[in-house]
């Protein structure tokens, strides 16, 4: 069977053409969790998706069954990638997170050193913090006690206040990446459409959990925000569920000159004459039909009009005059998930 990689922006890429270009694969993480809350969540919700890791908590938009995409593009830092992407951000925190105590005050780590206490590893983490307060059954509950008593000696606080404190730090983190990212959202120019169409200024009251520490974590984030929060079922195979659901996409990039009249496909490397294309409007629609055609010669299903990524126009100048154009055309097949089959379907 064919091999895709999950691209940023929700779209795939063959394994060949991955190989050829794997900075599209960055952040394929978090776009199949949020593909995974498409599926999971009725069709048209607003959402805020929270995948909480084991070191990572990965934040993404859903507005009114569609993700919200990043205008310039992924960002690494404070790096514009140029790569298509869905608006995420990391908080580095999760279950297994490394807690430690400086001059009395807890810190959690940006790192983890191994699973948590209370399964057998080196270091207290806020999954010995769920075991203690009761949260979870998951490890051996001696051990999350011992991981606590050794946190809250530095503390000065028992075992159980020290876990309330570390889910509470926990709980606070997360909600500071919320917020600073919704002043990110905010930016969006989708966002701001979405915002008008309410026609009030609001923001998304719906927190939707997935990943192992969702079921914990979730409601006490819901609590302090005053938001609606929601694990769905299968919640922790969110991701999996995404990527196993996203579409099989295709995106070809043209490069025309009308001068020379001739084509070719920078994917594919395809060359071909043509005389028809004079314009960009003419450049723009050849594309989007030859997408379609190279679509059905790979058996993708074409159940949607093609999207247009970008496209410019470059005049040459030659003696002069005004000659031919060079024209850049990038079109695609819609990002998304593949709909739910019929009862019997196979």
């Amino acid at each position: 069977a064919p091999l895709y990689i999950l691209k940023a922006d929700g779209g795939t890429l063959s394994f060949e053409l991955s190989a050829a270009k794997p900075v599209e694969t960055i952040f394929s993480g978090p776009a199949a969790s949020t593909l995974g809350v498409l599926a999971l969540t009725p069709e048209g919700e607003t959402s805020v998706v929270v995948d909480i890791g084991g070191t990572t908590t990965d934040l993404a938009l859903i507005l009114s069954g569609s993700p919200l995409f990043a205008s310039r593009g992924a960002r690494v830092g404070d790096r514009l990638t140029q790569v298509r992407s869905f608006a995420t951000s990391s908080a580095a925190v999760g279950g297994d997170s490394c807690l430690e105590v400086e001059d009395g005050t807890l810190k959690i780590m940006p790192y983890r050193k191994g699973p948590a206490y209370c399964l057998g590893g080196p270091c207290p983490t806020p999954t010995d913090a769920m075991r203690v307060a009761g949260l979870t059954e998951l490890g051996d509950e001696q051990k999350a006690i011992r991981a606590m008593e050794i946190v809250g000696e530095g503390l000065k606080l028992n075992p159980y206040k020290t876990a309330e404190l570390i889910l509470d730090k926990t709980a606070e983190k997360i909600i500071s990446e919320i917020e600073e990212m919704f002043l990110s959202w905010e930016q969006e120019p989708a966002y701001r459409i979405w915002e008008l169409r309410q026609k009030k200024k609001v923001r998304p009251q719906n927190l939707v959990g997935i990943g192992a520490a969702s079921p914990v974590l979730l409601p006490l984030l819901g609590k302090k925000m005053g938001c609606n929060a929601l694990v769905p079922p299968n919640a922790d195979v969110a991701n999996a569920i995404g990527a196993a659901l996203a579409k099989v996409n295709l995106r070809l990039t043209f490069h025309f000159d009308t001068e020379r009249q001739f084509f070719f496909i920078e994917e594919n490397g395809i060359q071909e004459k043509n005389s028809d294309v004079k314009t960009l409007a003419d450049a723009e629609k050849f594309s989007m039909n030859r997408l379609i055609e190279e679509g059905k010669k790979l058996g993708i299903a074409v159940d949607e009009k093609p999207e247009l990524v970008y496209s410019e126009v470059f005049n040459m100048v030659r003696g002069w005059r005004t000659g031919g154009r060079l024209i850049d055309v990038c079109v695609q097949f819609p990002t998304g998930i593949l709909k739910q089959q019929e009862e019997g379907d196979h």
